[in-house]
C-alpha cells in the first residue's frame, strides 16, 4: 500500500505538466523503476519493494524490508527503438522482533536493455528485453553466531508493458514480465548453481531529452 501511495503521489505531481514524449532517432531516456512480485521466490528478494511483518508456525513476528531502483539510460537508435544500460540496486533483509536474529542481502546487477515502442495519440506500447550480471551479499545473525557469504548472478527478462505521458518530456510506465535468475556462491564448483523464475509487475518513470 505504502508503494501504490508513493507512485500515485509522483503520477499527480508530473501529471501537472503538458504531454508528448519525443521518441525520434538520437533522443536520449533517463529512467527509474522498481519491480512488484508477482509469482516466484528469488525475485521477489533481488526485484521489488516492500515493509511487512511474518510470523512462522507460532513463532515471534519478523519484520521484512526489501527494496530496489533500477536507474537506467538509453538511446534511441532509431525511431521508438532505445538502448542502453540497466542497473538493479536491491536490499532486503529480515528481523525478529523479540530477538538480535537477523537476515539481510544487498545486490547490484548492472546490463543491457532494448526497449521497442509503438506509439499511439495517448498510450505508448512497448516490448523490453534486459540482461544483466553482478553479485549479492548474503549476511546472517542470530546471538553470538555471524556468517557471510556472496553470490554471483546472472538474469534476462523480457516484458509487455505502456508507457502513459504525463508531461511533455515525462512518461508513467508499467510493465509486467518474465525475469530469469541463475546465482551461485562464488566458492562453489562451477556447475553448482541455482535458477529461479519470477513473474513481475514494473512500475516507473522514464523522462525524454529530444536529439539538438
Amino acid at each position: 500500500m505504502k508503494k501504490i501511495c508513493f507512485f500515485m503521489m509522483v503520477i499527480f505531481i508530473l501529471s501537472l505538466s503538458p504531454s508528448n514524449a519525443q521518441l525520434e532517432r538520437g533522443s536520449v531516456l533517463i529512467g527509474l523503476t522498481s519491480t512488484m512480485n508477482l509469482w516466484g521466490d528469488y525475485g521477489s528478494d533481488l526485484l521489488s519493494i516492500g515493509f511487512s511483518t511474518n510470523k512462522y508456525n507460532g513463532s515471534d513476528p519478523y519484520k521484512c524490508t526489501s527494496f530496489s531502483l533500477i536507474p537506467r539510460g538509453g538511446y534511441f537508435i532509431m525511431d521508438n527503438l532505445a538502448a542502453g544500460v540497466d542497473i538493479a540496486l536491491s536490499f532486503w533483509s529480515e528481523k525478529s522482533t523479540h530477538s538480535d536474529y537477523k537476515e539481510s542481502s544487498m545486490g547490484i546487477v548492472a546490463g543491457p536493455f532494448v526497449r521497442y515502442y509503438y506509439p499511439l495519440e495517448k498510450v505508448y506500447p512497448f516490448a523490453e528485453l534486459n540482461f544483466g550480471i553482478g553479485t549479492e551479499k548474503y549476511g546472517y545473525k542470530s546471538g553470538s553466531y555471524e556468517s557471510e557469504d556472496s553470490n554471483s548472478i546472472m538474469l534476462f527478462g523480457f516484458g509487455l508493458g505502456a508507457a502513459i505521458p504525463l508531461g511533455e518530456k515525462v512518461t508513467f510506465d508499467t510493465t509486467i514480465g518474465y525475469t530469469n535468475v541463475t546465482w551461485k556462491g562464488k566458492d562453489e564448483e562451477a556447475d553448482e548453481k541455482n535458477t529461479s523464475g519470477t513473474i513481475g509487475l514494473k512500475m516507473g518513470f522514464s523522462i525524454f531529452f529530444g536529439p539538438k
